[in-house]
């Protein structure tokens, strides 16, 4: 032990995140309370539906109702995230969570929760998942080093899960022995737990030297859509989340109503699930540290989709508990890749923006697959619909295959460009900037230039710049103006100084390389307009 005394842990270890971060071990903690809380009143809620003999559909309009603001309201909720403190948005939601917690639980206490007002309160709750989830994730590069983000995302995918295990057993157990307004109430506890540890957490404050919404919000699209693998990274979650929705809109289903379970069994049901999910992770960890990305989710979805079949023609609870841990295993395993990815693939100056689409297109499609799910089972049968869901894997597997996962090397930052030397007054800065770029291109590189502008034309867009355009003089032909309009001069003097990724750098150098240096460079401010 002495001599590691001081050393750095290795960061290819699963628990080395949480020695190397008290903030990160907070954040944590209150996030695992919080899920916690969500499993338990996702059960409660979906007990009391069956109980009451709601439809099919209407038990599973529980997890939309969960998930569903994540397609509303997340990406909102990122640029938040980018402009304010990340740590006064968990704090803040969850307190507001807490309040929800509290009518919910005196609804039920005097008997006037319908089904309506249940599925309205529980939206609230999904309301403030999904407004905690950029944040959240976005402040775990902030608290731990880049080189420890994988394992920091095993380990969130474990947290996830295991409340996954004690979410639902502790809510199956408490409703059969006290009722559904006991576990509401509990689930209650979970928000104002992760309130407490996100305001004791050493968060470091990254905000926007800009702070105007609709900017930060059209730059954090305009990110996303010319940040080539991270949208594809999206595209994918969405279509693996819209098909794996299936097992937790219909498990209960299957638990409760098809093989007769009782609410303290369906607890131990969704335990074996995450059970498996945790053990699966942990056992799966030196494999995921030895093969490339895309060999890793194509050997596991055809698990996942095999286990979905599993479920839906499983006719006795032995074998239903056999595949659970299968499937809980498969699915964490890729849920856990994605996210890790999407952390990574994104600049600190726009993570929660971008992570804000990674949410929309996972919880998202959770909430669509639910109604999906929910409306096939209720016209052709469970059975059905977990084999449709299971052939449905097939089309996201041939695309993982074909597309290729991005591998994400550790680079570290790109250097800044110079700063361009003004003086402007306070009541410029949040003016429109507009740049122009003079390119000198013999006729001969005339394609090899117009070809590498146009990655030029991505990286200029992915950090903040739109209206880009390139311009060629007719009286000298060989003269091409590059232009483009930023937001705001605080926001251009960002683009200068820390949104310039390593692609970035590399794609202005191919062409100073092909064409040497512009000829001039100029900025302008808008005065009128």
């Amino acid at each position: 032990m002495s001599g590691a005394t001081g050393s750095a842990p290795d960061p290819a270890k699963l628990l080395s995140p949480l020695r190397v971060s008290a903030a990160y071990r907070a954040l944590m903690a209150g996030q695992l309370a919080a899920q916690t809380a969500i499993w338990v009143l996702t059960v409660a809620a979906q007990v009391v539906m069956v109980q009451r003999g709601e439809s099919t559909l209407v038990v599973a309009l529980v997890q939309s109702a969960v998930t569903l603001p994540f397609l509303v309201f997340t990406i909102p909720s990122g640029v938040l995230a980018d402009l304010v403190s990340r740590r006064m948005v968990l704090v803040v939601t969850n307190a507001a969570a807490v309040v929800v917690g509290v009518v919910l639980t005196v609804s039920s206490a005097v008997d006037v929760l319908s089904a309506g007002l249940l599925l309205v309160l529980t939206f609230l709750l999904g309301l403030a998942w999904a407004v905690n989830a950029p944040s959240f994730s976005a402040a775990v590069p902030d608290v731990v080093a880049r080189e420890y983000i994988p394992a920091a995302g095993m380990l969130a995918s474990i947290n996830f899960n295991a409340a996954r295990v004690v979410g639902p057993a502790i809510g199956g157990l408490v409703i059969a022995a006290l009722g559904p307004t006991v576990a509401f109430g509990l689930s209650t506890l979970g928000y104002l737990t992760f309130a407490v540890a996100a305001l004791v957490a050493d968060v470091p404050e990254r905000t926007a030297a800009s702070r105007r919404f609709i900017p930060a919000l059209r730059t954090g699209f305009r990110h996303v859509a010319n940040a080539r693998p991270f949208r594809r990274l999206v595209v994918v979650t969405a279509a693996w989340f819209v098909t794996g929705s299936a097992l937790f809109a219909l498990l209960p289903v299957v638990a409760l109503r098809e093989l007769d379970l009782g609410p303290g069994q369906y607890g131990w049901v969704l335990a074996l699930l995450g059970g498996g999910a945790i053990v699966g992770t942990v056992l799966l960890a030196p494999y995921r540290a030895r093969v490339h990305t895309t060999r890793y989710v194509t050997v596991i979805m055809p698990v996942f989709a095999l286990s979905l079949l599993g479920i839906g023609l499983a006719h006795v609870p032995a074998l239903l508990m056999i595949v659970l841990p299968v499937a809980g295993a498969s699915w964490t395993a890729i849920g856990a890749v994605l996210l890790a990815l999407g952390q990574q693939l994104l600049p600190g100056w726009v993570r929660a923006r971008g992570l804000a689409y990674y949410f929309m297109a996972s919880q998202g499609g959770m909430a669509a697959g639910a109604l999906l799910w929910g409306a096939v089972a209720n016209r052709l049968g469970v059975a059905v619909a977990f084999t449709v869901a299971a052939i449905a894997v097939v089309p996201t597997w041939v695309a993982a295959l074909l597309g290729r996962f991005p591998e994400v090397s550790i680079t570290g930052e790109a250097p800044g460009w110079p700063l361009p030397d003004a003086d402007l007054t306070d009541d410029m800065l949040d003016r429109r900037a507009h740049v122009t770029v003079t390119w000198r291109v013999p006729e001969d590189l005339r394609e090899q230039f117009l070809d590498a502008m146009d990655e030029v034309r991505r990286s200029r867009r992915r950090t903040g710049g739109r209206e880009w355009v390139l311009t060629s003089d007719v009286e000298q032909p060989d003269l091409y103006l590059e232009s483009w309009v930023v937001d705001s001069w605080h926001d251009h003097l960002e683009q200068h100084a820390v949104r310039q990724s390593p692609e970035d750098a590399e794609a202005s150098g191919a062409v100073r390389e092909l064409v040497g240096a512009p000829v001039e460079v100029r900025h302008y401010v808008e005065v009128v307009g």
